[in-house]
């Protein structure tokens, strides 16, 4: 027996430092894009990238931040206008379709910013008639003046139309468990249900809110489609301008690095204002939710429902059923191919990266269940916000600069130095594996954080490794974990554009470039059936992981 446990002993040693070699390996390839993108802030520009960073700063950087701020604080007023109450009433109130409307407030993700920005080109025609009215009358100042409200205002909307559900979720989560105890708790000492929201739900509820937004911020800021069909001039914008138009991409890259660590340093401000406030998601002993009580409170909860789903899924979804009415052109068996073509190129990207940033997490999260190196640990807290923290214009800039070094160690000629000349789409499945592993890993993290560990320290007592442990017990326990975080980064990754449009190889198109593509060249009907397949696709994978969230809530609720 004696010699049984020293053989595991032994063997979990090896097999730990195998997983730390491992995992140690991944987080730095993980985190090389943004590696090289900090690097590129030390490194001395040549005369011409000078000169070109220089102008960048003199004409173009000023009004790039300026819209960037404007779009990112109205989009999250107006997404935490359109989540907050949603959340609240569906959290605090039962009525009638709380579960249905629960589900389709969150379906507006499916629907990629840049489509819903193709579909507001009738509903902005519409006030041409109001500017040219404006310009007659009042001049060309004012003209000026009310065009760029209603760009800003209609850009605004339609980001927060789309976007609102990250705010949603975030204050759904925070409203749930401990917060309904609570608030049930101040509704007892005679407390109305407003002033318990303010006093008491709100305040709990801030650090998960304000991570809601942060990820709308995000969003917004990543975007690139919509902002360049409304003529904004964003960072993301002028990523792309000093990259392709000015083909300066030494600039471009020390442009990318400001802007990392700008985000790296909200990335701390928000980590800094969560503190360690900790959201029991699915406590046990829940109370039951009341009825409305009253008309006006009954018409409150409906409104702050439907209000968000109509702007953010009725709206597009029967634009585009309209749009494919519309098209006088009848579909090709040319057009077909292409659009199954995508289709397919997208399903295929999808499910490579999505098995590939859940490997990746469990490897690098098991490992830190285990092991106690605070370096480690520290090299997983990086990893886990660095992707998601940069737009996919910043992560494409870092792919390129892994690749010149890469292909500086191995020339072409060489096997290894073809391989990385002729793998094109590998490049792309490491920068999407790169920005989205975070969503994967979060998903990992909050499954193991569910489990005791005295579950694994009872199987090391019975003789297991740690990797034999981690298979044996902690592996089956993440299955809704796993399945929950594959949804929702094969849902990002089909709805992803700058990485597609900056790294995909030659005539190699998804469903969100193929929709890119007709719009650029003036076919904005022929953006309905690729776009609905798209929703489409999105849509069912988020109504699984809404279908399974129900299930484990009301499961507890009623243990």
């Amino acid at each position: 027996m004696a010699q049984k446990n020293k053989h595991s002993q032994l063997s979990g040693g090896w097999d730990l430092s195998l997983w730390q070699i491992l995992a140690w390996a991944l987080g730095l390839l993980l985190l090389s894009p943004v590696i090289v993108l900090l690097a590129s802030l030390f490194t001395p520009l040549t005369p011409n990238a000078a000169e070109a960073w220089q102008q960048l700063q003199e004409y173009l950087l000023e009004d790039a931040i300026k819209e960037t701020l404007i779009l990112i604080i109205g989009s999250c007023s107006l997404a935490f206008i359109l989540g907050v109450p949603a959340a609240w009433f569906v959290e605090n109130f039962h009525f009638p379709g709380r579960r249905f409307l629960s589900i389709a407030l969150v379906l507006p993700l499916a629907i990629p910013p840049f489509i819903a920005a193709y579909l507001s080109t009738e509903a902005r025609e519409k006030f041409i008639p109001f500017l040219i009215k404006v310009r007659t009358e009042q001049g060309i100042d004012t003209y000026l003046l009310w065009e760029e409200c209603l760009r800003y205002g209609c850009l605004i909307l339609l980001f927060a139309s789309v976007l609102y559900p990250y705010v949603f979720l975030a204050g759904r989560s925070a409203f749930s468990g401990s917060g309904i105890i609570l608030g049930e708790a101040g509704r007892m000492l005679g407390r109305s249900p407003w002033m318990v929201f303010w006093t008491v739900q709100f305040p709990l509820a801030r650090p998960a809110l304000v991570a809601g937004l942060f990820l709308v911020a995000m969003e917004v800021l990543n975007d690139y489609g919509a902002v360049k069909h409304l003529g904004f001039s964003t960072l993301t914008v002028t990523l792309f301008g000093t990259w392709f138009g000015l083909d300066q991409i030494e600039t471009a890259k020390r442009l990318a690095g400001f802007i990392l660590v700008t985000i790296f340093l909200l990335v701390a401000l928000e980590r800094w204002h969560r503190g360690k406030a900790r959201l029991n998601l699915h406590q046990e002993g829940r109370p039951i939710t009341p009825a409305p009580r009253g008309l006006f409170v009954t018409i409150f909860c409906y409104l702050s429902c439907l209000i968000p789903i109509s702007l953010g899924l009725i709206f597009p979804t029967y634009s585009l059923v309209h749009w494919l009415l519309e098209d006088a052109t009848k579909p090709t068996a040319e057009s077909w191919r292409e659009i199954f073509q995508a289709a397919k190129n997208s399903l295929i990207l999808g499910l490579v990266a999505t098995v590939t940033c859940l490997v990746s997490a469990l490897i690098i999260m098991g490992i830190v269940r285990y092991s106690r190196g605070k370096l480690l640990r520290f090299l997983s807290h990086v990893s886990t916000v660095a992707g998601y923290a940069s737009p996919g214009t910043v992560i494409a800039l870092g792919i390129m600069g892994v690749a010149v070094t890469a292909r500086d160690w191995f020339p072409a000629g060489t096997s290894i130095g073809d391989f990385l000349i002729s793998g094109g789409i590998l490049w792309l499945i490491f920068a999407i594996v790169a920005r989205y592993f975070s969503v994967a890993a979060q998903m990992v993290q909050q499954g193991l954080a569910r489990q005791p560990e005295n579950f694994g320290q009872a199987s090391r007592i019975l003789g297991d490794s740690p990797l034999q442990s981690f298979r044996k017990i902690a592996l089956p326990l993440l299955t809704p974990s796993l399945l929950g975080g594959a949804t929702l980064v094969f849902v990002d990754v089909c709805k992803e554009l700058p990485l597609c449009l900056l790294l995909r190889p030659f005539e190699f198109e998804t469903l969100s470039t193929l929709i890119y593509g007709k719009v650029d060249q003036g076919t904005i009907y022929a953006c309905a059936m690729p776009s609905l397949f798209l929703i489409l696709l999105s849509m069912i994978g988020l109504i699984l992981v809404e279908l399974n969230g129900w299930r484990k809530l009301h499961h507890k609720s009623d243990s």
